[in-house]
C-alpha cells in the first residue's frame, strides 16, 4: 500500500491557513486549559502551541493543579468564554481522575462558538442535523484523507466507539451516502466488506495484510508505545505489497488532527470578527 504522509498534508493545511489569516489581518488566539502535569498531555500542548505559531496565531496556556475542584475549573472556563480576545478554548484531555465524572459538564461549559475541539456535547448533538459550530478535529482529519484518497466504493467499516473520532466520523460518512458499519472490536471477516477501514480500537499490529481487500483505504488511529517505538493497529509491513492507501502510525493522523484544530481556530476567529 502507498503510505500517506499525514505530516505533509498537515503542513499544506497550515501553510494555507497562515496565508489566509495574514490576508484577512487576523491573529487567532487559542486558550489551552491543562489540569495537572500529565507528561504526554504537556507534549501535545507543546505541539499545538508550535502549530499555532506556524499559522500566525497565539496560544495562552493555563496550567492548573490536579487538585482543582469542578467549581474552580468552571470559573476558569467562564473567564475564557467572556474574554473577547480568545477565539477558541480547549481542555486538554485526559482530566485527572476526580474530574472525569464531570467531563461532559466541563466540555459543555465551553461556548459552542469557541469549542474548536468540537467536544462540547451540544456541538456533538448538532452534528446529526448538520448544524454543529465545530466538528471533532480527528473526524475532520479522517474526512480530509477520505476525500483525497478514498476509493470509488462506499462501504466504510469503523472499529471503535469514541466520541471524538468514530461516532462523528460515522455521522459525516452517512450524511455523504456511505454505507457505514460500526464494530466495537476488530474482526477480520468484517474487513472483507470494506472499501474504507478506520481502526481506532485493537492492539499493536492487529490488522494484517491478509485481512484486507486490494485497493482499500486504511486509516490507522491506534497509538501504542512498545520497545521504544510508536506503533498503530496496523502491521504496515504486511500491507506494503498490496494495492491501496494507508495512513500510518506515526506521521499520519496525529499531525493532521492538530492542523484541523488550527483550521477550526481560524474559522472561529473569522466568525468572531464578522459577528
Amino acid at each position: 500500500m502507498e503510505l500517506i504522509s499525514g505530516s505533509k498534508i498537515a503542513e499544506e493545511i497550515k501553510s494555507a491557513l497562515k496565508l489566509k489569516n495574514q490576508g484577512a489581518g487576523i491573529m487567532p488566539q487559542l486558550a489551552v486549559i491543562i489540569v495537572g502535569d500529565n507528561e504526554e498531555s504537556m507534549v501535545y500542548v507543546g505541539l499545538k502551541e508550535k502549530a499555532a505559531l506556524s499559522i500566525s496565531a497565539r496560544t495562552s496556556i493555563k496550567q492548573l493543579p490536579a487538585s482543582i475542584s469542578k467549581k474552580e475549573l468552571l470559573a476558569v472556563i467562564d473567564e475564557a468564554n467572556n474574554d473577547a480576545a480568545i477565539n477558541g478554548i480547549i481542555i486538554q484531555l485526559p482530566l485527572p481522575e476526580q474530574l472525569i465524572p464531570y467531563q461532559d459538564q466541563l466540555l459543555e461549559a465551553i461556548k459552542t462558538e469557541k469549542d474548536v475541539d468540537g467536544f462540547n456535547p451540544i456541538n456533538r448533538g448538532k452534528l446529526i442535523g448538520g448544524q454543529a459550530e465545530f466538528i471533532s478535529c480527528a473526524a475532520l482529519a479522517c474526512m480530509e484523507v477520505i476525500h483525497r484518497y478514498g476509493p470509488q466504493g462506499k462501504n466504510a467499516v469503523l472499529v471503535g466507539d469514541s466520541f471524538d473520532l468514530i461516532l462523528p466520523l460515522a455521522i459525516m460518512l452517512a450524511q455523504q451516502d456511505f454505507n457505514v458499519s460500526l464494530i466495537n472490536e476488530y474482526q477480520p471477516e468484517w474487513v472483507q466488506k470494506a472499501d474504507i477501514l478506520v481502526v481506532e480500537k485493537g492492539r499493536a499490529g492487529v490488522v494484517k495484510g491478509s485481512d484486507l481487500r486490494n485497493g482499500m483505504l486504511v486509516i490507522d488511529a491506534g497509538f501504542y508505545w512498545e520497545k521504544g517505538k510508536t506503533l498503530g493497529n496496523v502491521d504496515k509491513d504486511s500491507l506494503l505489497d498490496q494495492p491501496g492507501y494507508l495512513l500510518p502510525v506515526p506521521g499520519g493522523l496525529g499531525p493532521m488532527l492538530i492542523a484541523k484544530l488550527m483550521e477550526n481556530l481560524s474559522q472561529a476567529a473569522i466568525k468572531n470578527r464578522s459577528s
